[in-house]
């Protein structure tokens, strides 16, 4: 009459020892898709890093109208990025300190 029980204990026990090799199993490459994700962002945080002081020297050697044509461009784009937020219901981006 008890064998239904100590059967279904025994399954229960082997279906925990499985998860319980699964999640060991799984560690490892949790911890390596973790770290390169890691390491993938700061690459890009430099390209980014880069790519601005790249865009900054080049802006530096230009004449003073054409620069302050690009900054008004900018100024316009952004307002154009805040209006569409604006109609889509979305909030405002958040700027970097």
């Amino acid at each position: 009459m008890l064998d239904w029980l100590i059967s279904g204990s025994h399954v229960l026990l082997q279906l925990a020892q499985g998860v319980g090799l699964g999640v060991v199993l799984m560690l490892p490459c949790a911890m390596i898709m973790w770290w390169v994700t890691r390491r993938d962002r700061r690459r890009w945080e430099m390209r980014d890093q880069l790519r601005d002081m790249e865009l900054a020297i080049w802006e530096e050697s230009l004449p003073d109208w054409q620069r302050e044509v690009i900054q008004e461009q900018r100024q316009q784009q952004a307002e154009i990025r805040r209006e569409a937020r604006r109609r889509l219901g979305l909030p405002e981006e958040e700027r970097d300190a």
